[in-house]
């Protein structure tokens, strides 16, 4: 051992540039992985717990408020898969929000009254105002965030050929509507705001049926009852929302993020041993009397091969621990863009799993590679 010991402090202090060079790329590789990685094994596990915790619903329709039929909200129960039904009063509006990051936003808005209770699809305040001025509104994350919105700021909505401003009394995280991809938004008034404005959009106003399904499997099959029971009915379908493809569209960017992530790193990581296994075969070359001194002096071929190939594991192994390391310094704020874009806030936490694909991946390739160019000094014979 102490041989081969002495060897591999040799080669790192006769290569150290290139080694340096070596341990930057794989720095930079496990950087960009464990990211990818952490996203990957959060965003969807804080989603699905999110969803949970708020008691959203997998299907909402939205259907004219004349139209409703006192029974509908039974037939709707009676659907095989359906654990619970709650409706809803609210103002659909095609709403265009000014001064939406300096222009106007084309958002279709459903506007519901804050004092309701409600025992699905429930609300997380994260600011509120101590003494909010009337008209006052409650936005979702993503409105206030992405179109930067402070409490107390003011926010005017077009909604259906007149305009109304309200003030931010309060941000709200919801698992209901999320993003902009939906076409479809949420807002909440305060109780006096919300019968002011129900008021003047009367002919406008709907109720909304909130499901809550016992197996996701069967979203598709209760999607189509509900709209064959409104049909059965004569009920306009306003709109549906479902729980699957509102979580494909919130975390569509994350994902997106994630596979460019890890394209990058595969690919740097492959040209870098692609390098280390040609530095290899130039070495084995250079010194192919001197390998064949060590083998004269005792050195077997393993032993040999394990010298060439140990510092680039150590180097592999010591960087890609760093990169794993400083990569949480970023975490925080790429969370917080996809918080932006998505409409749900997560924190990362330190993931083990992570940590042991970003450590063990470039170390196995790095082994395969470097094995495998050094291999032919088995053949070497002593001088």
């Amino acid at each position: 051992m102490s041989k081969i010991s002495t060897q591999v402090i040799h080669n790192l202090k006769k290569d150290k540039g290139s080694f340096v060079s070596f341990g930057l790329i794989v720095l930079f590789t496990a950087f960009m992985l464990n990211l990818a990685l952490v996203l990957a094994f959060q965003v969807d596990e804080a989603y699905d717990k999110k969803f949970d915790a708020l008691h959203a619903a997998a299907v909402n329709l939205y259907i004219p408020e004349m139209q409703d039929d006192a029974s509908l909200s039974a037939q709707l129960n009676a659907i095989d898969g359906v654990r619970m039904v709650e409706a809803r009063q609210a103002v659909y509006a095609e709403a265009v929000v000014r001064d939406f990051r300096g222009t106007d936003f084309d958002m279709n808005t459903v506007f519901y009254n804050m004092e309701d209770e409600r025992s699905i699809n429930r609300l997380e305040m994260r600011q509120v105002a101590d003494d909010p001025q009337e008209p006052a509104i409650f936005l979702p994350m993503y409105v206030a965030n992405f179109g930067e919105f402070a409490v107390g700021d003011r926010i005017v909505y077009q909604a259906n050929g007149s305009e109304t401003a309200f003030t931010v009394a309060g941000v709200a995280e919801e698992m209901q509507y999320g993003n902009y991809g939906k076409g479809l938004m949420g807002a909440w008034l305060s109780g006096s705001a919300y019968r002011d404005f129900r008021a003047a959009n009367e002919a406008h106003a709907i109720v909304e049926y909130a499901l809550v399904v016992s197996d996701p499997a069967l979203l598709e099959r209760i999607q189509q009852e509900a709209a064959d029971i409104l049909a059965g009915h004569g009920i306009t379908l306003l709109a549906m929302n479902d729980c699957a493809s509102t979580k494909d569209t919130r975390t569509m960017v994350c994902g997106l993020l994630i596979l460019i992530l890890i394209a990058f790193a595969c690919v740097i990581l492959l040209v870098s041993v692609f390098l280390s296994k040609f530095r290899i075969s130039n070495a084995i070359e250079d010194e192919m009397v001197s390998m064949g001194v060590l083998k004269a002096m005792g050195y077997t071929g393993n032993m040999i091969i394990a010298s060439l190939v140990l510092p680039y594991l150590l180097v592999t192994g010591a960087c890609a621990l760093l990169g794993v390391g400083l990569s949480y310094a970023l975490l925080p704020a790429l969370a917080d863009f996809l918080t932006m874009q998505s409409g749900f806030s997560f924190t990362p936490v330190f993931d083990g799993r992570a940590l042991g694909c970003a450590v063990l991946v470039p170390l196995c390739i790095v082994f395969v590679f470097t094995t495998g160019a050094a291999g032919r000094i088995r053949k070497l014979q002593p001088i």
